[in-house]
């Protein structure tokens, strides 16, 4: 039968992330390494401790494996778990695994945070927290403050050789970083482990390209990390961390497609943060952290891996896990104990970006924040003699441990060795170089070793062909790479030279090889690794000729030889640098691959040059053209500029040498010409637009001010200036600059002396802007602020007013404004969307009121005049600015252009009806009565019934309002309340009475104001209880009845032109009862 063991490992992490162990503690800043291993009575028993799962489900099992050590009573074994919060403590029955350890599972427990509290059997008990054991877990909870402190192991890592004969097979699941799963199988749960890691690495962490390690010598200047004495001899941390990783390096260079990094390389301090910074700037592939460990007992010893835990990079963790088995192997098949591959988390809660548990040790955590994996090899215990005196005691040790990691890497990254055999030659390396033959002995092996480690590091030849001096000497390029260093001049021959096919020797060239035999082209074609290697292997023994081939070159300028030149077989030559004033070189051939005795002739061209046109403010059709050396200049550009008149093209902006189309090109290199230029002269007339000037005519030179300007005279209006256009344009004055190319007009400007227009507007987010007069713009442009209310005044001599009316948004056309008053709204966020103005008074007739707007998504619309609307409706645009203007009649009207503004429309008013609104002067009188048991009613106007009669029902309150009114002014009115009396009076559609009290109005009188006062008469009559019709009031007189508790029920309202009838007794189908107005007890 198969058991599935629930150790479901987060990218092949050994155990779950709340199993911790201790590791070095200097990588955390402390001064003292302190870790406690089992090693008397309880801590005899136990190994380690796992859970599956840290936060599971309620109902879901729990899964707990603790491992012993070899010879431990197993019967009847108990595990205590205790929920710390309920403070109640369960026991769970434990089996015997096929490996000699217990698994706990169950899933009755109650939802809380548990900690794993003791084990016991028939044979003795452990307490879990006095051995340093401190695990939790969660049901339905999420733990996260996990402490560090669980023994966590490998349990193929330890001292017991048991082996699973039964039948039952264990798997261990792998997550991979694709999200699907790996289940690896094995005799016992650490063989399944061991097994799905195995997978992980073949699956991801192959590499294919060049790999850089950076190895980090732990420790170092003032921190000398552990130190222990042994028979007078002194082992101290950071030297023999240092030793090791140097012989480590050593090893790793014997590899391909590896690079090794030092964070030190002598006896001083670097800052952890710094180790793991310079890793990232070499662009590390893995950091390889080199110590020793140390703890208080002395009887702790063997060799211990951590690596990063599976939180925010989980592939990382899978890759340091692989690696961290990679090296333990090998550094146990040394002898060293097996005291496991480890994670440690951090024990004060600290998490990464993404929630998760942060890794205990800096190294590691912060080489997993740069994107690469972090390991710390303890290699063996300073503090365990045994450990110190074998395996740190010597160089030759320190060289294996050294070794042992390199070969651990190695076997990870899957590196090979390099291939000498291309550079190195036994026989010839020992018969040249009679001292290794002697110190080292007279063996291949031995000779290849001496290459290795010293013999191309001191530029010794290895072979027949190769001769590194020599290739040096040849190559530039490499000279400026590697210096002095023989070392990567053999290793770039090896991984490119012959590649490139560069020479290697005097006396060996491997492209004249390949060119004399046709056979060899045959069976290598383009791979010269390949011809070397026959050469080697064949080419010598058949006295084959390597030896380089060589053509003789010719360079020939003229009929004369300028160089002659000795070229190797199917490489290029290098043309002698000549020159000619004036040309640019050539040859007639190619030169780059010679395969025979060649010439080859120079051929010269004249230069060609960019000519460059500067027409210095001035207009050109082309800005530049080649020219050729000895040749003309040809046709040249003939620029044009307003107000000049074009003289030539000159060498210099001022000043200079004339060019001409003729002229001889002499320059060798880009030029650029300037164009020249006189200001021309202009007759300038002066319009006076209605008025009379004395000298009508002026020439004036472009570019110059106008100088002084004529002032005419015009009865009833003062001169303003002159102008560029007749009604608008830019004003004139003595110091302006002529910018006009061509004869032109100058307009005089008038302000009429008798009426002038002033203006203001309320724009959003600004509020009142200043008045402005006279043709000036009010609101804003370009800045999407809506015009919100306006004001409009006009003073004169003459007997005329305005009127003006404003269409906002949601409300419609407002009534009519006077001379000043406010048309449209503040405060309510409402836009104004079209406007009427016109002239009022008796000398209205003899002048026209113009005025334009500015209208979103139209811009300025046309002018509109004396009444008719401008602006939009319909489309819900607001207004963003005005210009009103004021003329005598007959003068002309404002242009298209004015103010320095264009109309884009020449529509005034743009709607989407055909319907033309006009302002309304037909006065007349609106009023709606609240009555009891109804409330209010519709508005009726100019005498038509408010209220009701016949059923007993008081109105309550009033409302009245003037429309259409033709001059200033509004209404006024009173009401007299039951139980209150007389109320303050209000005016122009307020509220008079009360709503929502019951009580009725008694009597109300009401009259005109302002100019409306002086032109129109306010009538009215109500219907009283138990009276019926009273009689007809008029101007503030009283309508209704006071002491007798009587409530008005209805009214009638008119407005009547002075010198009008007033309405008669019977009105609008109603006679009044009564002659008496107001009847008062």
């Amino acid at each position: 039968m198969k058991k599935v063991v629930a150790l479901l490992l987060t990218l092949s992490m050994l155990i779950s992330a709340n199993t911790f162990v201790f590791a070095d503690s200097a990588e955390t800043g402390n001064s003292t390494e302190s870790y406690q291993q089992q090693d008397n009575s309880e801590n005899q028993i136990v190994t380690y401790l796992s859970v599956a799962d840290p936060s599971v489900k309620k109902g879901d099992a729990v899964r707990i494996i603790v491992g012993l050590a070899d010879g431990i009573d197993q019967s009847n074994a108990r595990l205590t778990v205790e929920n710390t919060d309920l403070n109640q403590s369960f026991e769970i029955s434990g089996e015997m695994t096929e490996d000699g350890n217990l698994i706990f599972e169950s899933s009755d427990l109650v939802s809380g945070c548990y900690t794993v509290k003791s084990l016991e059997t028939d044979g003795y008990s452990v307490d879990f927290e006095a051995i340093g054991i401190n695990s939790q877990f969660g049901i339905d909870t999420v733990v996260m403050d996990l402490n560090a402190d669980a023994y966590a192991e490998d349990s193929d890592n330890s001292n017991s050789d048991n082996e699973n004969t039964g039948s039952e097979v264990y798997d261990a699941v792998v997550i991979n970083p694709d999200e699907t799963s790996t289940q690896a199988a094995g005799n016992t749960i650490s063989e399944a482990i061991a097994a799905a890691a195995d997978v992980q690495q073949n699956n991801l962490f192959r590499a294919s390209s060049a790999v850089n390690v950076v190895l980090d010598p732990g420790h170092g200047g003032n921190d000398g990390g552990a130190q222990a004495s042994y028979g007078g001899k002194t082992y101290l941390e950071k030297t023999l961390n240092l030793k090791i990783a140097q012989y480590c390096k050593e090893e790793l260079s014997k590899y391909k497609r590896v690079n090794v990094y030092m964070t030190r390389n002598d006896d001083h301090y670097v800052a952890l943060e710094d180790r793991v910074n310079y890793a990232k700037s070499v662009g590390a592939s893995v950091f390889v952290s080199i110590h020793n460990n140390s703890t208080t007992s002395s009887s702790v010893h063997g060799a211990t891996v951590y690596y990063p835990n599976s939180s925010l990079n989980a592939n990382i963790g899978a890759q340091g896990g692989a690696l961290a088995n990679e090296v333990l192997k090998q550094l146990v098949a040394l002898g060293l104990a097996n005291d496991g591959t480890r994670i440690r988390n951090s024990e004060s809660g600290d998490t990464y970006t993404d929630g998760s548990i942060c890794d205990y040790y800096s190294v590691i955590r912060n080489s997993k924040k740069a994107g690469f994996p972090g390991i710390i090899i303890e290699h063996a215990y300073i503090s365990n003699q045994s450990d110190a005196t074998n395996y740190l005691g010597s160089e030759t040790a320190l060289k294996k441990l050294g070794i042992a990691d390199a070969q651990g890497i190695v076997n990870y990254f899957g590196l090979k060795q390099e291939d000498y055999h291309l550079i190195f030659d036994a026989s010839y390396y020992l018969n040249n170089n009679p001292d290794v033959k002697n110190n080292w002995g007279n063996t291949a092996e031995a000779a290849l070793q001496h290459f290795i480690k010293y013999g191309m590091a001191e530029g010794r030849r290895g072979n027949e062909i190769f001769d590194v001096h020599f290739y040096k000497d040849n190559n530039i390029d490499l000279q400026n790479a590697f210096g002095d260093n023989w070392y990567l001049y053999y290793q770039h021959y090896l991984e490119n030279g012959i590649r490139e096919g560069r020479q290697a020797s005097e006396n060996f060239d491997v492209i004249s090889y390949k060119t004399r035999y046709r056979d060899l082209q045959s069976a290598f074609g383009d791979d010269y690794e390949g011809y070397v290697d026959h050469y080697i292997s064949y080419g010598i023994n058949e006295e084959r000729d390597a030896s380089p081939l060589r053509y003789k070159v010719d360079f020939v300028d003229n009929g004369q030889i300028v160089e002659s030149q000795n070229v190797l077989c199917m490489r290029g030559a290098k043309a002698p640098e000549i020159t000619k004033t004036g040309y640019v070189l050539s040859w007639d051939k190619a030169y780059n691959k010679i395969a025979s005795d060649t010439t080859v002739n120079a051929v010269w061209a004249p230069v060609t040059v960019k000519l460059n046109f500067d027409a210095a403010g001035g207009n050109l059709t082309n800005t530049s053209k080649n020219i050729t050396y000895g040749g003309t200049y040809g046709d040249l550009e003939s620029p044009k500029r307003d107000g000049y008149t074009f003289t030539g093209w000159y060498t210099a902006a001022n000043g200079g040498t004339q060019i001409t189309k003729d002229t001889k090109v002499e320059v060798t290199s880009d030029q650029t010409i300037y164009a020249h230029w006189t200001a021309n002269s202009y007759a300038v007339t002066f319009n006076a637009d209605g008025g009379t000037v004395t000298a009508n005519t002026k020439t004036v030179t472009f570019g110059n001010a106008y100088g002084e300007l004529p002032t005419p005279t015009r009865s009833g209006y003062t001169f303003a200036g002159w102008w560029t256009a007749v009604d608008s344009g830019e004003q004139i004055n003595a110091e302006s600059v002529v910018k006009t190319a061509s004869d032109h007009v100058l307009y005089a400007h008038w302000v009429l002396n008798s009426v002038s227009v002033s203006y203001q507007t309320h724009v959003a987010n600004i509020g009142w802007q200043n008045g402005v007069s006279n043709g000036a713009m009010a609101g804003t442009v370009g800045r999407g602020l809506q015009l919100e209310a306006i004001k409009i005044n006009v003073k004169s001599d003459a007997d005329i007013g305005v009127i003006y009316t404003t269409h906002v948004k949601n409300d419609g056309w407002h009534g009519n404004s006077f001379n000043g008053e406010q048309s449209g709204t503040t405060g309510q966020n409402k836009h104004v969307e079209a406007l009427m103005l016109k002239l009022t008074g008796k000398d209205a007739d003899k002048y026209d009121i113009y005025y334009r707007v500015h209208a979103q998504n139209y811009g300025w619309l046309a002018w509109a005049k004396n009444g008719e609307a401008a602006g939009t409706s319909g489309y819900a645009y607001r207004l963003e600015a005005i210009q009103i203007v004021v003329t005598a009649k007959g003068d002309m009207a404002p242009t298209v252009f004015y103010g320095g503004y264009t109309s884009n429309n020449a529509k005034a008013y743009i709607s989407k009806t055909s319907t033309v609104p006009i302002i309304n002067t037909n006065a007349s009188v609106r009023y709606q009565s609240h009555v009891s048991n109804i409330g209010w009613q519709s508005a009726v106007e100019n005498g038509s019934l408010s209220g009701t009669t016949g059923r007993n029902l008081g109105f309550e309150a009033i409302r009245i309002d003037l429309d259409g009114q033709p001059c200033s002014g509004g209404i006024k009115y009173q009401t007299h309340v039951q139980n209150i009396g007389w109320q303050n009076t209000v005016m122009d559609g307020a509220l008079a009475g009360t709503t929502g009290r019951a009580l009725n109005v008694e009597a109300i009188n009401m009259s005109l104001t302002g100019e409306m006062a002086n032109q129109y008469d306010i009538y009215y009559r109500v219907h009283a209880q138990n009276y019926g019709w009273l009689g007809w009031a008029k101007n503030g007189q009283n309508a209704g009845t006071s002491g007798q508790n009587l409530h008005l029920e209805a009214l009638q309202i008119v407005l009547v032109k002075k010198g009008q009838s007033a309405p008669g007794n019977n009105y609008g189908g109603i006679i009044s009862k009564n002659t008496m107005a107001y009847i008062a007890r």
